[in-house]
């Protein structure tokens, strides 16, 4: 289970990645509706509270950055984390979670494999 969750983590950090390539680049591609922000955690009351919580931990260079804090960077690593994640960060986690878990009840409905003598 643990895996799957850090492949889920890998697809969405790549696709991160793939948009600041296109953003540092000057690609037109970046300026694309799929690289829309979807929520930015640091500016709600979960981002106090985890500022709050976890505020001796972060980079003075991004002191309102929770990605940024040694706890953030860990939950980047592991599991794809990003403060401000884009829609097509978001849709790629839920499909690729929705596809494993579809393929796993699919291989254990199927039931053993018996042969015949």
């Amino acid at each position: 289970m643990l895996l799957i969750i850090f492949a889920a983590g890998l697809l969405a950090n790549g696709l991160h990645e793939i948009f600041e390539f296109f953003e540092s680049t000057s690609n037109p591609f970046a300026e694309a509706f799929i690289w829309t922000e979807v929520w930015n955690i640091n500016d709600t009351v979960i981002g106090d509270i985890l500022q709050f919580l976890f505020s001796w931990m972060y980079d003075p260079s991004y002191p309102m950055r929770f990605e940024k804090s040694i706890f953030g960077s860990i939950l980047v690593g592991l599991f794809g984390w990003n403060d401000n994640p884009a829609l097509i960060e978001v849709s790629a986690y839920i499909l690729y979670f929705v596809s494993i878990f579809t393929l796993i009840r699919r291989i254990n409905n199927k039931g053993p494999v018996t042969t015949q003598d």
